[in-house]
């Protein structure tokens, strides 16, 4: 068994994966994955299953793999040695984990929002709720 699978495996009896999403964002599903066969889908599929396993080809990667980088360095702040995690941690990346949790939040939040609203239409019962968000 492949080592990067065992904090993957070690996840599996907990609640803390998300199946239907995590399916989701393998098949690409928020771009058409399973009803459009592309190169562009194919890609994107290959980055998410990828990203899933920490296995994106990061300079720490690569060289593991074959020995021919000499510097390991991130190439946006070229301070620290790009991992996995500094790719999300970097303070030069564009994309920073905090900002994507945000963001799930967020959208998280609008859809339990809609699903509520929802629900009291299908019962026909009017349901008074009070929401504590912050702006």
């Amino acid at each position: 068994m492949l080592k990067v699978n065992r904090s993957i495996i070690k996840n599996l009896n907990k609640k803390e994966i998300d199946w239907v999403k995590t399916l989701n964002y393998i098949l690409n599903k928020e771009e058409g994955g399973n009803e459009l066969t592309s190169t562009k889908d194919s890609s994107t599929r290959t980055y998410n299953i990828k990203n899933i396993i920490k296995k994106l080809p990061t300079y720490q990667e690569m060289e593991r793999r074959n020995n021919e980088i000499y510097n390991d360095k991130c190439p946006r702040c070229r301070l620290e040695t790009e991992t996995w995690t500094h790719v999300w941690q970097c303070d030069k990346n564009e994309s920073k984990i905090q900002d994507l949790i945000m963001e799930e939040m967020d959208l998280q939040i609008e859809e339990l929002k809609k699903e509520i609203l929802l629900s009291t239409k299908i019962n026909g019962k009017i349901v008074y709720l009070k929401f504590l968000l912050k702006d």
